[in-house]
């Protein structure tokens, strides 16, 4: 698989403190590709991006971090897939707040296949301790 030639930008997008989700994808579906929000005057971005995230978006730090996940990314195996890419999983594009990026390491492909997920907490509350033996109790 071949490495968007964005992905920098999206990497930006996505890894600016304060940025959330929704608002990269407010921010794509009025400009467009990450490209072109960046390439946006920063005067045209702060009537949706919070004035903490639009002074970061630019930093050291942000621009560090993307240098480590392209990194990242050229290692064998490993994948970013975006919002734009093909092989982003379907079903994650009708939840309410889908992940711009998903950084995969391993067959990308499988994506497209069915999944089980199985959600855990390493923190659970004690009432979610309770349940299952009251449940083996019945």
């Amino acid at each position: 698989m071949s490495q968007d030639p964005g992905l920098a930008s999206w990497l930006q997008l996505s890894l600016t403190p304060g940025l959330s989700p929704a608002t990269l994808r407010k921010l794509l579906q009025q400009f467009g590709l990450p490209q072109a929000v960046l390439a946006r005057k920063r005067g045209e971005l702060a009537a949706l991006v919070p004035p903490a995230a639009l002074a970061a978006l630019d930093s050291e730090p942000v621009a560090s971090a993307v240098a480590h996940a392209l990194e990242w990314s050229a290692e064998a195996g490993h994948t970013v897939v975006t919002l734009a890419d093909e092989t982003y999983p379907k079903p994650l594009l009708e939840i309410a707040d889908p992940p711009p990026l998903l950084y995969a390491r391993g067959r990308v492909e499988l994506l497209a296949r069915s999944a089980l997920a199985i959600v855990g907490s390493r923190n659970r509350p004690s009432r979610a301790v309770r349940m299952p033996k009251r449940s083996r109790a019945r």
